[in-house]
């Protein structure tokens, strides 16, 4: 009885943990898949707040839009996560 009743503790267990890891693995990939937007989205926002401080009229004058350039991307093999987290 002792045994069965450790045994069934046991998967208790794991079984709950594993719960636990899908449900958060889940909750990152989605946070991560709009961190590109959210950056974007927090630029604009500072920019906007900060208006008072650009001269759009001098500093660009001749500019139809203002762009924003990050840096320089490597292209490396990802792996099987990272490409299921990219099409989500």
């Amino acid at each position: 009885m002792w045994i069965m009743f450790f045994i069934a503790t046991f998967l208790v267990q794991l079984i709950f943990m594993n719960l636990l890891i899908a449900i958060m693995s889940e909750s990152f990939g989605r946070l991560n898949g709009n961190k590109i937007p959210s950056t974007l989205k927090a630029f604009c926002q500072l920019m906007e707040e900060h208006e008072f401080i650009i001269s759009y009229k001098t500093d660009f004058k001749d500019a139809r839009y203002i762009l924003y350039m990050g840096g320089e991307e490597t292209f490396e093999e990802i792996t099987p996560v990272e490409y299921k987290l990219d099409q989500v």
